[in-house]
């Protein structure tokens, strides 16, 4: 359970054990986790903005958390499940559609009007904000970016590349970013598989999570006892040891 009433079952959060696939679910704690981050920068710094997969003009008008003057991080899984990222920069104004896996052809023909209809929420947003930018975006074009490390076969971690994607990009010269991923190879799972851990960690103890304080104990219990009970039994190997001699 997170402190905005969204609830995440234990299956839900098994979902990060390697070979399995990442849903919504985990995709909108993830942001949750990433805002809460993103509040402690300066007054000065650019801050970015994650909206849920859900997202609707609705939650936008609805949300005071969001201002005009953030760079905006929209997780989209349209109709086909086709999960991507898609970045308003206000900072440097451009729409960058980040996508997990390699997909050829042109934005309308891949994904649909769900692109489309992100860009008409921005341009609401700025426009109810007052913010002069919602012109520049009413005429502007979605850059379909494509990366090294974007995946072909693996379809299973598209979800942790994902969260990897929102975690490390902050917008600006995209041919200047690296996430920091191999391209796909054993090398590259491995790296994906650590994700899945430090993520689920992550998460599991942010305080977004109400119950962040009992998983602490729960855990350093569980070392405690692990901890006494390898001290028993080293204790006991070295007492028969001394009792052969």
């Amino acid at each position: 359970m997170t402190i905005k009433g969204k609830a995440i079952t234990r299956q839900t959060m098994q979902s990060l054990v390697s070979q399995c696939v990442v849903g919504s679910e985990i995709i909108d704690v993830w942001s949750m986790v990433l805002n809460r981050e993103e509040r402690m920068r300066s007054n000065e710094s650019l801050r970015r903005y994650f909206v849920p997969t859900d997202i609707s003009m609705d939650a936008i008008i609805r949300d005071e958390d969001l201002n005009a003057n953030q760079s905006i991080n929209s997780n989209g899984i349209n109709q086909t499940r086709l999960l991507k990222n898609v970045v308003f920069d206000l900072k440097h104004p451009s729409i960058a559609i980040i996508d997990s896996q390699i997909r050829d052809g042109k934005v309308d023909d891949i994904y649909g009007s769900s692109t489309v209809g992100l860009q008409d929420m921005m341009i609401m947003h700025l426009l109810r904000e007052g913010h002069g930018a919602w012109k520049v975006y009413a005429e502007m074009d979605q850059d379909h970016i494509k990366t090294r490390w974007q995946l072909r076969e693996n379809t299973v971690d598209v979800g942790v590349m994902l969260m990897r994607h929102m975690e490390t990009f902050f917008g600006g010269d995209v041919v200047k970013w690296d996430c920091g991923l191999y391209k796909e190879s054993t090398k590259q799972k491995r790296q994906l598989k650590d994700l899945r851990t430090k993520y689920c960690s992550k998460m599991l103890l942010n305080d977004v999570n109400i119950r962040k304080t009992s998983i602490v104990y729960d855990v350093e219990r569980f070392i405690a006892m692990e901890t006494s009970y390898n001290a028993r039994k080293n204790g006991g190997a070295r007492q028969m040891s001394r009792g052969r001699k």
